[in-house]
């Protein structure tokens, strides 16, 4: 395990017991869901999807109070999804925010118009390419990345997605380089996903918000 990812996941766990520190995380996380919600056009008209929600959900707590979308939140550790429970519960926003068990890159994304991918999900680049390959069309796809000198304590992704027209939105006060958008688009002749498995094929389909 990298060792931020599991210092985060070890202080959400511990977190998850006073759900009265989200006014704490939410200095942290507001301005960065902000901009994430500008790039990717969430309204309370999509259905969200956050990978890697940990423990103490703060991105997924944020989404649902700045857009009053429903938010469906997966993790793969059966004590996170149990601790994020318990927090959603104490803030009585179990109505709308839905915590499950379950692998990210096994999740079927058919059901959602947006996905969003936390700094500390592993394998990214596996999780990655299964949504661009099954996500439906006009599916946005958020990913978070780190600055550049954290970038070995996370699990990579491709750098090189050929964007030649990125929004840049400065994210202040984060550990995060840069939220990069994904949005779903196919052939106009066969109906099929520009997305081919290279990130070289989604040419203007890659927005990135960068700090």
């Amino acid at each position: 395990m990298k060792v931020i990812p599991g210092f985060t996941k070890n202080l959400e766990k511990v977190s998850s017991f006073f759900p009265s520190l989200i006014h704490f995380y939410r200095m942290y996380y507001k301005k960065v869901v902000e901009r994430e919600v500008e790039l990717g056009n969430i309204t309370k008209e999509d259905r969200v999807l956050c990978i890697g929600g940990g423990a103490f959900p703060s991105t997924a707590i944020e989404l649902a109070e700045q857009t009053g979308a429903e938010i469906c939140v997966i993790d793969c550790d059966p004590e996170a999804v149990k601790c994020a429970r318990r927090v959603v519960c104490k803030l009585r926003m179990n109505k709308k925010i839905k915590i499950l068990q379950g692998m990210g890159q096994e999740i079927d994304p058919a059901d959602f118009s947006v996905i969003h991918m936390a700094l500390q999900v592993f394998p990214r680049d596996k999780v990655l390419n299964t949504l661009l390959q099954r996500a439906e069309r006009g599916c946005r796809i958020l990913v978070r990345s780190p600055k550049d000198k954290l970038k070995n304590f996370y699990s990579a992704i491709p750098e090189d997605c050929n964007c030649h027209s990125c929004k840049h939105i400065s994210q202040e006060n984060s550990n995060m380089k840069a939220t990069l958008l994904f949005t779903i688009e196919r052939n106009k002749i066969k109906d099929e996903k520009v997305y081919a498995g290279d990130f070289r094929n989604i040419n203007n389909g890659c927005s990135a918000v960068v700090g």
